[in-house]
């Protein structure tokens, strides 16, 4: 009994089943080099400008560990004047409770179309929800600086608040992670199987198609 053609079905099916894992592999490591965040959609608007009596906040839950920066897109609205304050704490209660803060002269925002928010990174902040808010300074109210936001459900796990309000919008933001690095190498080797894998897998379809 001649038992090629069983051989090279199950060949055949074998190849099939490992590119689609190292392709679902290939997807995985894909969305963990994308950060966490929004970018400005077509439903866009811009927040109020941060004062004494409005404050400019968003929740998220962060996908990679070693949370190191966050960058938005201020607006200005008016002249600008004070200082911004720029603070981050930690939302989930079995997470490490951490508390990132800055503050900066709103004249240094007027003028540019992002702002990075840096901070030394959170090991552990991977599936952990944090509140980024964004408040005037008490030492020197600001004014004058808004925030660029797009309405509609964007993130699963985020919103934007407004004065503690929740808004179904997002603010536009990025977040960035000292994971990025090993993440990038760790595609790069998956991408490499993945294509060794469908060469190989190309290659034993032409011979059975050969043999037919």
């Amino acid at each position: 009994m001649d038992l090629t053609p069983l051989l090279d079905t199950r060949r055949l099916i074998a190849g099939a089943v490992l590119v689609y894992f190292l392709g679902a592999a290939a997807l995985g490591v894909g969305r963990t080099l994308s950060n966490t965040g929004d970018d400005l959609g077509i439903r866009r608007f811009v927040t109020p400008d941060v004062t004494r009596d409005w404050r400019v906040s968003e929740r998220f839950r962060m996908n990679t560990d070693g949370l190191a920066a966050i960058t938005v897109r201020p607006v200005a609205a008016a002249a600008p004047a004070g200082r911004l304050r720029f603070e981050l704490r930690s939302l989930t209660p079995s997470a490490t409770r951490v508390a990132r803060r800055a503050e900066v002269a709103a004249s240094e925002l007027a003028g540019v179309d992002a702002y990075r928010f840096a901070f030394a990174p959170i090991a552990d902040s991977r599936d952990a929800a944090y509140q980024l808010d964004i408040t005037s300074s008490s030492d020197a109210p600001s004014r004058g600086i808004a925030f660029a936001a797009t309405r509609g459900e964007r993130l699963p796990d985020g919103a934007l608040l407004i004065n503690d309000r929740e808004r179904w919008a997002d603010l536009a933001f990025h977040t960035e992670s000292t994971q990025g690095t090993r993440a990038t190498a760790k595609a790069m080797a998956v991408l490499t199987l993945l294509c060794g894998a469908w060469v190989a897998f190309v290659l034993l379809l032409r011979e059975i198609i050969r043999g037919a």
